[in-house]
């Protein structure tokens, strides 16, 4: 690998990871870790979209694209990991959930939705604090 390709890796690690910082608000990794982030991101972007159908073309733009997708998932995640839930909230990763999130995206509640009935698959997730807002929205 060239010092070019290892340049445009840090390159696009470092805006996919400052980028899905200011998209999920309030992580505050710093610097290091943003690159870090953001080429984790995008390995994660690189093979789940195309799981999903998602075919972004090639180009840096499409590069930095797919990366700050996953590494939004993967502050989500990590977010979930860290702030915790219930002793059910790991049923929210279930692929039918859909979720809806307060004003801030700190804290949620996954759900399935069944006919014209929305069901509760487990407690909020994020912050104890702040599990009334999801409630409440």
């Amino acid at each position: 690998m060239s010092n070019e390709s290892i340049l445009v890796i840090l390159l696009v690690g470092l805006i996919a990871g400052w980028l899905a910082g200011k998209i999920v608000s309030g992580t505050g990794y710093g610097f290091v870790a943003d690159i870090c982030i953001g080429i984790i991101g995008a390995l994660i972007g690189n093979w789940l979209l195309p799981q999903l159908g998602i075919h972004l073309g090639a180009g840096i733009v499409s590069s930095i694209i797919s990366a700050v997708i996953g590494a939004v998932i993967l502050l989500v995640i990590l977010r979930l990991v860290h702030r915790g839930g219930g002793s059910m909230s790991w049923m929210t990763l279930w692929p039918p959930n859909r979720f809806w999130f307060d004003e801030h995206a700190t804290v949620g509640v996954a759900f399935q939705q069944h006919g014209s009935v929305a069901l509760s698959v487990a407690g909020p997730i994020g912050a104890p604090g702040r599990w009334p807002t999801a409630a409440n929205r």
